[in-house]
């Protein structure tokens, strides 16, 4: 062969080898552009912790009627960590935690229930390390349905710090409803409204306790400028199955309502309030609750918020009321709050707060604190001042 025919030769082949290769690119272009995208996953974390001291120094250290912020001295109010990861229409949430938020979020509520041999057991600490778990799905019409755990949509305040005015949360947050499990479907009106409607387990039930579903109806506003609006009718048997010989099976009615607007570039104001009534076997039982809150923002790195709430209950059996654990008559509670939050950089904030609570029965602690014949403290105080010094840093 000769010289030239070898160069015709390679030169033929080149071609050929050149086409191949831009085929199988222009290929693989295509097998990248058809791959479905990864989800989107965003971690963020934050840490509450606190030092705490009661003026009425109760030998027991505790804090009576408080929602996390119960003991004297330093405290790991919580630690957790939130995870969301979304792909196209669907998401998923799940927050982790631990701490004095932890412990009581569900110890002292959830009812438990007893398992057998073939059925494992359910109580507080079922549920404890979990703030919120859910999963959402968007459809292209405006609506989404979300399934799992998730905080309530009742009240002003939520369980975090980092999302309130004040350190501490009011009576109108500790006495109702924290949490639900069940599903929710949320529907946009406008731009401004979303209605959504529940079906749940009820008032901080995990599991339900009386096989009878509990639902709330909600229309929430945001109109985008920094005020925010809600209305919620909560209603539902919140009664165990065990209470049904001595309350029948009852609904309790709560209607919720609250608003936080910004007056002008330094203050903001909020109010909230709630109404409520169950009728049962042994008599009516009805609640009215309020709470005012503003918060101003008196430099680039502080704000001063002031708060102050009532809750009051009308019980039809002075020995079993809804809120009110402690059986001495105690009918009203209320307190004022007043929080300095100082703000070195944008993911930690220092609070210092005071606040004095106050009750028209002996629901608090004061001095040598005595103990029943059951070995339960013994309440021994009509009102109780604290001071707190907290750190919130979120990441």
């Amino acid at each position: 062969m000769t010289q030239s025919a070898i160069r015709k030769s390679l030169s033929a082949f080149a071609l050929v080898a050149v086409s191949f290769s831009a085929e199988r690119l222009a290929h693989a272009d295509d097998v990248v552009a058809a791959a479905p995208a990864g989800p989107e996953v965003k971690i963020s974390g934050w840490i509450e912790t606190y030092y705490l001291s009661n003026f009425n120094g109760p030998s027991n250290g505790i804090n009576s009627v408080r929602a996390f912020d119960f003991h004297d001295g330093f405290n790991l109010q919580n630690a957790a960590v939130d995870v969301d990861i979304k792909k196209g229409a669907d998401s998923l949430k799940v927050t982790l935690q631990s701490g004095n938020l932890g412990v009581n979020t569900y110890d002292p509520l959830e009812p438990g229930s007893h398992g057998t041999a073939y059925t494992a057991a359910t109580g507080p600490s079922t549920l404890r390390y979990v703030q919120q778990a859910y999963a959402t799905h968007a459809f292209e019409n405006g609506l989404t349905v979300t399934g799992g755990l998730f905080a309530t949509p009742v009240g002003f305040e939520g369980y975090n710090v980092k999302d309130n005015w004040n350190w501490s949360r009011a009576n109108t947050f500790y006495m109702l409803t924290y949490y639900h499990v069940g599903a929710k479907a949320a529907y946009s009106l406008s731009k401004e409204f979303t209605a959504t409607a529940y079906v749940m387990n009820g008032w901080n039930n995990g599991f339900e306790t009386n096989a009878t579903p509990s639902g709330a109806a909600q229309i929430s506003y945001d109109n985008g400028a920094g005020t925010t609006a809600s209305l919620v009718y909560l209603v539902g048997n919140e009664r165990k199955r065990s209470d049904a010989a001595d309350f029948g099976k009852p609904l309790r009615h709560l209607v919720d309502a609250w608003v936080s607007v910004p007056v002008n570039d330094t203050l903001s104001l909020g109010l909230h309030g709630d109404v409520g009534m169950e009728k049962n076997k042994k008599g009516d039982y009805s609640w009215l609750a309020a709470a005012a809150y503003a918060r101003a923002k008196v430099a680039s790195w502080a704000y001063l918020a002031a708060r102050a709430d009532y809750f009051k209950e009308s019980m039809g059996d002075a020995t079993s009321p809804i809120f009110f654990l402690s059986a001495n008559g105690t009918k009203a509670i209320g307190s004022g709050t007043l929080t300095l939050d100082l703000r070195p950089t944008e993911s930690t904030s220092f609070r210092l707060e005071a606040r004095h609570d106050v009750a028209d029965g002996e629901v608090f602690f004061k001095g040598t604190v005595a103990q029943d014949s059951l070995g339960n403290d013994v309440f021994n105080a009509k009102n109780q001042t604290t001071l707190t010094l907290g750190m919130n840093t979120v990441f």
